[in-house]
């Protein structure tokens, strides 16, 4: 965590930095205009500020690969970044080394590139925070078509005109302010870069929604220093003044900010502060070393001495007094039995659950019933069923006497033929044969559930094992049968 704080206020500290060079940079160019030039020393602040600018991104990119787990968002973070350099540099072409009318023109052509492919890689990370690894209807790559396509006409414009015309009889086009017109495409363009934006901007609240007021107020904060740093470019034309940042610096390290914001905020998988994380849930959790040494423990954890935790090995203990509910008596007259199944109830208490130390993220289901956790970022059964049948065998079953549930997928030609049906009577045998109480089946794959999903009216009697009870698939809440579908399809 201080390491973290030390890199932040580093990194603040060192754009700063770049800030004041840059208006040092123009106050001597100015000075220069006026009387004897300094190129020199103009030319040396401006590569300062093109250093500082490259290696904070580099900087940036490095941290990202430590710090956030491999996923799509994290990948697409890293090119938008790349991308951010290149635009620098273009820049730095732009104005210091280009000579040729040629080479000035293109290098602003290509400023499109980044400006294009950016804000569909910020759209496309906003879909990857929103939906984690879930499979989409429609790849979110699909974003980077109208700007390849954008891009690529800006690019040959001087082959159609049709973004960028220049005045008639001009012999020296170089993007040089009122030596051209433009045409639609421009607008298109840019209205392409303003949707992508605003798009991950939604889709980022809605992420974690508008009940978030702490998190509502970073991401405004940030939008605000956007709104002030751009407007100090208008107010330039007004008062004299140098500021700290050019238009492009403003917009990239806004962008970044964005991005930081979404990964310090755990909307994307953090790897990084666990121990902070761990101690502010607030469920009784506790992890200890070997000698039962409290190691993390969480707000809501129950002070327990090593010895009674080693006598927690050989037979249940009740740290509170008279805490046990199981043998009470009901207001009905019962008792109280305990029971490990959650029937489809999981989907419903994960939208009220936060992140968990498995894996699973807010508002995802809960493990199923007995069995492990499987999420949209993958399951925890990732060593077939005998592995799982061998792990839920271990529980002592005969303390939950109001019952438990295993629920088990199979696609269709892992059981199919002679050899699929003893391999599936086999694994009951063997499960049996540790005292579980139950188990249940879909003999059906994800794929045969996704399409009943897209075409409901071609699957009407197709009847699913849910939990406890079966159902046609069909008439479950979208909720649920994407649960299903997670559910991960075993072969032997």
């Amino acid at each position: 965590m201080q390491n973290s704080k030390r890199n932040l206020l580093l990194f603040v500290g060192l754009l700063l930095l770049a800030g004041l060079f840059h208006i040092i940079e123009h106050t001597i160019h100015d000075i220069s205009a006026l009387g004897e030039p300094h190129y020199a020393v103009v030319t040396l602040f401006f590569c300062l500020e093109l250093v500082i600018y490259t290696v904070l991104i580099i900087f940036w990119i490095q941290s990202v690969h430590t710090r956030l787990l491999p996923s799509r968002a994290r990948n697409y973070m890293v090119i938008v970044a790349l991308l951010m350099i290149f635009y620098l540099v273009l820049r730095a072409y732009k104005y210091r080394i280009a000579g040729e009318d040629a080479g000035l023109r293109l290098s602003w052509y290509a400023y499109y590139i980044p400006m294009t492919f950016i804000p569909a890689l910020f759209l496309m990370v906003c879909i990857r925070i929103k939906k984690g690894a879930a499979k989409l209807k429609v790849d979110e790559k699909v974003f980077l078509i109208p700007a390849a396509v954008l891009s690529g006409l800006i690019m040959t414009n001087d082959l159609h005109h049709l973004i960028f015309v220049p005045e008639p009889g001009l012999s020296n086009f170089i993007g040089k302010s009122g030596t051209y017109t433009y045409r639609v495409t421009f607008y298109i363009t840019y209205a392409w870069i303003v949707l992508a934006i605003l798009a991950g901007i939604i889709l980022l609240i809605r992420t974690f929604g508008l009940k978030q007021k702490r998190r509502l107020l970073y991401l405004g904060g940030i939008i605000a220093v956007w709104v002030i740093l751009t407007q100090l470019h208008t107010l330039k034309k007004i008062i004299e003044f140098t500021p700290p940042y050019e238009t492009p610096e403003i917009h990239i390290f806004t962008m970044l900010a964005v991005f930081e914001f979404a990964i310090r905020q755990r909307l994307i998988p953090y790897n990084e502060n666990y121990a902070g994380f761990f101690a502010s849930l607030p469920m009784p959790v506790m992890i200890t070393d070997k000698n039962f040494n409290p190691v993390y423990r969480s707000a809501g954890s129950i002070d327990l001495e090593p010895g009674l935790l080693t006598e927690a090995l050989k037979a249940p203990i009740y740290p509170i007094p008279d805490g046990n509910l199981s043998g009470r008596p009901t207001i009905r007259g019962g008792e109280f039995t305990p029971g490990v199944y959650s029937v489809s109830a999981n989907v419903g208490m994960g939208l009220n659950t936060n992140a968990s130390l498995d894996g699973r993220r807010a508002a995802e289901p809960i493990s199923d019933n007995i069995g492990p956790v499987h999420t949209a970022a993958g399951s925890h059964d990732i060593k077939g069923p005998t592995a799982i049948a061998n792990s839920v065998s271990k529980v002592d079953h005969s303390l939950a006497t109001n019952g438990t549930l295993l629920n088990v997928k199979f696609p269709e030609d892992a059981v199919a033929g002679r050899v699929g049906r003893d391999n599936l009577i086999g694994f009951i045998d063997g499960y049996f044969a540790g005292d579980p109480m139950h188990i249940q089946f879909n003999i059906m794959s994800s794929k045969t559930m996704r399409a009943a999903q897209i075409q409901p009216e071609n699957y009407k009697d197709m009847l699913v094992r849910v939990a406890g009870y079966s159902a046609y698939f069909v008439e479950l809440g979208k909720e649920l049968q994407d649960d299903l579908i997670q559910r991960t399809e075993l072969r032997f």
